[in-house]
């Protein structure tokens, strides 16, 4: 029997099971959302059935990959799907990989 992925908002899921590593965080262990609040309106559009493109306008710096990780940790542990993130080159992507999303 298949049952669709639980009613879990992506900033619920974050805030429960995301552990951030001592090798990318100046904060490593959980995760918190309170310490970004302005994440969290991002992250729960993403996965809200009544939207349908989440457009994001920001400086730099101030989170954006974290919600990316969270959102890709998401879907992983709780609703698996494909995804594709792009990066400009093939360096940058496998830095990323390596650097940000294996330890996450």
């Amino acid at each position: 029997m298949v049952a669709p992925p639980p009613d879990l908002k992506i900033s619920d899921w974050a805030d429960q099971y995301r552990k951030l590593p001592k090798e990318t965080s100046a904060e490593p262990g959980q995760w918190r959302t309170e310490r970004a609040p302005y994440q969290r309106r991002i992250m729960d559009s993403i996965n809200d059935p009544e939207v349908e493109k989440v457009v994001v306008m920001s400086s730099s710096q101030v989170g954006k990959s974290e919600i990316v990780i969270n959102v890709m940790g998401y879907y992983i542990d709780v609703d698996p799907c494909p995804m594709l993130m792009i990066q400009p080159t093939i360096e940058t992507a496998q830095d990323f990989s390596k650097r940000r999303i294996a330890p996450s």
